[in-house]
Parts: structure tokens; sequence; C-alpha cells
């Protein structure tokens, strides 16, 4: 008898090979694609006549370095856990830029 083998496939992105950060309503699956360098969140979804709230309230702002290394470090690992947990009016989706079909073609 052969023993079942299992394989797995994972991938390792970092932050720089984001290539775009995109939003998509829960409500109609409107999608908002946006750099990740300037990206920033509606309150309500783009599309005319979809009521769906996606944000209430106000981003808090970076006012120094270290508010900007250490924090948003801490607050990316916090946030990635909530966020999975999360049911809001969107998800937060990433597209990565393909490393094997850059370098074949």
């Amino acid at each position: 008898m052969i023993p079942a083998v299992t394989i797995e496939h994972s991938v390792i992105v970092g932050l720089d090979d984001i290539k775009a950060v995109i939003f998509e309503c829960r409500g109609c699956k409107t999608r908002l694609v946006m750099s990740p360098d300037s990206a920033s969140i509606p309150h309500h979804c783009p599309k005319q006549n979809c009521d769906v709230m996606w944000l209430s309230g106000k981003a808090s702002g970076i006012t120094n370095d270290y508010e900007g290394t250490s924090s948003a470090f801490l607050n990316l690992i916090s946030a990635i856990e909530f966020l999975r947990k999360r049911n809001g009016g969107f998800r937060v989706l990433f597209e990565f830029r393909d490393e094997r079909s850059a370098s074949s073609s």
C-alpha cells in the first residue's frame, strides 16, 4: 500500500510586492482598486444606489517617526487579526506581482 502524501504550496510576499489594494463591497460586489501608496477608503460604497456604509469616523493620523514605525507595525498585525474576524461592509484584497509570469515573458 502506498502511503498518502500531502503537498503544500505557499507564497511569501513582502509589502513592496503589493501592486494594488482592492476594496470590495459586501453588498453589491463593486470593487475599487487603488495604489497602496495612495489608498483611501470611502465612507460608503462608491456605486450609485448602493447604500452600504464602509466606514464611520476618521482615521487617526501619524504625527512622528516613532508612531510611523513601531506603532504602524504593531497596528498592522492587530488590524489583520481584527479584519479577518470582522464582517463589515467591504473586504480588503491585495493584488501582488507574480514574479513567475514576469520572468517568463
